[in-house]
């Protein structure tokens, strides 16, 4: 499909939270004007994710703080040239104290930076948002304790967690996205970062997925992260780890609860501004 504006009309003062909400359900990049956040997407997955994390953050502001506005989003058609304008605006992003994403179409790495290469696209993860960096981190150091360990990484956007788990040690990996844009993009970037003989992609859903995982990763909105709850904790090899990215400091504790009950053990908690990070293994490790 053609590229798309999604517009979502807000007070001012909820705009840096809708700004972290429409990111982390997968909108690559943000443009601020008076009083509207606009998002661009290229897929209908994209459009359909978006739709979904403004329905939840309208509801959870007319809860908490009922006296302010969220619009209901606006889609509209973006010229097919102002496209390569808008990811142009990506750069290079700091993912962990080691590793950095850079966008292809920058400048050259300086020397000495470990670098992963990333062709901009409109897929998510290109490593700006919090919640990807705490995904990062977490997979960085999981991957340096267990060298040559597997890594399943559940909507994996540009696959940028992939590439940072073959960097830090890992043997293998497999990224898995409902989004062709995403699939197309995480391919793309595997053969720019020399790691497409050492992961897979697959637009394959989690339930079809093989085998199980040493560590496995996802980094999404809370609905969705409930909604794979089982099959995630399904491919958790014995001894594993399961890193769930992409919600708010506020729903950490209900979300452990929530795996907890699953048969989940919190093993450790991260955040990065109001994002947060957990880090489960099976309580019968």
């Amino acid at each position: 499909m053609s590229l798309v504006r999604f517009s979502v009309g807000a007070d001012p003062e909820l705009l840096d939270a809708l700004s972290d909400c429409l990111l982390s359900a997968g909108a690559g990049a943000l443009e601020e004007g008076p009083g509207v956040l606009h998002a661009y997407a290229d897929s209908e997955e994209l459009i359909q994710a978006l739709t979904l994390a403004v329905e939840d953050f309208r509801e959870r502001v007319a809860v908490a703080l009922p006296g302010l506005r969220v619009d209901e989003p606006e889609l509209s058609p973006v010229a097919e040239d102002w496209q390569r304008a808008w990811l142009d605006r990506l750069v290079p992003e700091r993912l962990t104290g080691t590793l950095w994403a850079r966008p292809t179409h920058r400048a050259p790495a300086p020397p000495g930076q470990r670098t992963i290469w990333l062709e901009p696209s409109a897929a998510f993860g290109e490593g700006g948002h919090a919640s990807t960096r705490l995904a990062a981190r977490a997979i960085e150091r999981l991957s340096l304790e267990r060298p040559g360990s597997s890594l399943l990484d559940v909507g994996t956007g540009t696959g940028v967690l992939l590439f940072v788990a073959l960097e830090c040690g890992a043997e293998r990996a497999l990224g898995i996205d409902v989004d062709p844009i995403a699939v197309r993009a995480a391919k793309t970037n595997a053969a720019l970062n020399g790691y497409d003989e050492r992961c897979q992609v697959s637009d394959q859903p989690l339930q079809g997925v093989l085998g199980t995982f040493d560590l496995v990763v996802a980094n999404m909105i809370v609905p969705s992260l409930r909604e794979l709850a089982p099959n995630l904790l399904a491919k958790l090899a014995s001894g594993g780890r399961l890193v769930l990215s992409g919600l708010l400091l506020e729903d950490a504790t209900d979300l452990a609860a929530y795996f907890s009950r699953l048969g989940a053990r919190e093993v450790q908690r991260q955040a990065d501004g109001d994002w947060c990070a957990l880090e489960l293994e099976s309580a019968s490790a």
